[in-house]
């Protein structure tokens, strides 16, 4: 078995299938599949920090976003077109399913990063005590 691909390029890969296959799936399981990739992508610019502070929540997204998502997809995406109308509502509950895990897992880790910008604010209030009152800039 490979190692997992990078975070960053497997979103890349989720965005171009749901770019190339939109037409062939229904709007409410696109709309569905895309929210949770882009919730993904926006936490990438923190996500080493997020891994080593929440492995546990990270490693949920990781397999919605890895593995269950495009399993889903590639897997409904694999119906014969004329097919698909009766597999949609099939699709559609599992993209819930895991939208509804996905997004409690993106929301603790949210948490963590506003915990964070808590803690830089409570260091500087602690290095700079004058300015801890007002929130005016210097020039104003």
């Amino acid at each position: 078995m490979s190692p997992p691909l990078p975070l960053s390029t497997q979103i890349d890969a989720l965005r171009r299938l749901l770019r190339e296959e939109r037409d062939r799936l229904r709007p409410d399981c696109w709309s569905l599949a895309w929210e949770m990739t882009e919730r993904t992508a926006q936490l990438l610019p923190s996500w080493e920090g997020l891994r080593a502070d929440d492995a546990a929540s990270c490693l949920d997204v990781e397999d919605v976003v890895g593995r269950y998502l495009p399993d889903a997809l590639t897997a409904f995406l694999a119906i014969p077109d004329r097919q698909k109308p009766a597999a949609a509502d099939e699709l559609l509950a599992q993209l819930t399913t895991l939208d509804h895990e996905h997004l409690r897992a993106t929301r603790r880790l949210g948490r963590r990063l506003r915990s964070r910008l808590r803690a830089a604010g409570e260091v500087a209030a602690l290095r700079f005590p004058q300015h801890r009152a007002t929130h005016q800039h210097p020039d104003d």
